[in-house]
């Protein structure tokens, strides 16, 4: 009786635990969310007086979004501007292949069979348009 008492009181426990590290979760989603909030307007208060933060910021930001390197293939690394921007033209050429287009042939039993544009379908695509409904 004593051991099923200690094992309803542990999973008691852990049920009280699980809810209080969620509820420190979310209060931490909320206070991070706070502090966005707080950053942003800081950013648009100094993004229009043109201040150094603003230039601060900018300067931050295009740092981090530089590439300084990158791993080639074999698994060395380059930091020269010229091979990083041609590893990165071969990696999508490879990824996405040939600039150079493949089509397949018309068929011309799709065409024929296809779906059609009913006629009041046709004076709606060809009707001229007025500037202020767009």
């Amino acid at each position: 009786m004593q051991n099923e008492l200690d094992l309803e009181f542990s999973e008691f426990k852990r049920a009280q635990m699980k809810q209080c590290l969620e509820r420190v979760k979310e209060l931490g989603d909320a206070e991070e969310e706070f502090f966005k909030q707080q950053v942003r307007e800081q950013w648009v208060a100094g993004m229009d007086r043109n201040t150094s933060y603003f230039h601060a910021v900018v300067r931050g930001k295009r740092r981090r979004s530089r590439i300084t390197g990158i791993a080639r293939e074999d698994g060395t690394r380059t930091s020269d501007g010229h091979e990083i921007k041609n590893i990165m033209v071969q990696y999508y050429e490879n990824l996405l292949g040939s600039t150079r287009l493949r089509t397949e042939a018309l068929r011309m039993d799709v065409m024929c069979e296809g779906s059609t544009v009913f006629e009041v379908q046709g004076k709606l695509l060809t009707t001229s348009f007025i500037a202020n409904k767009i």
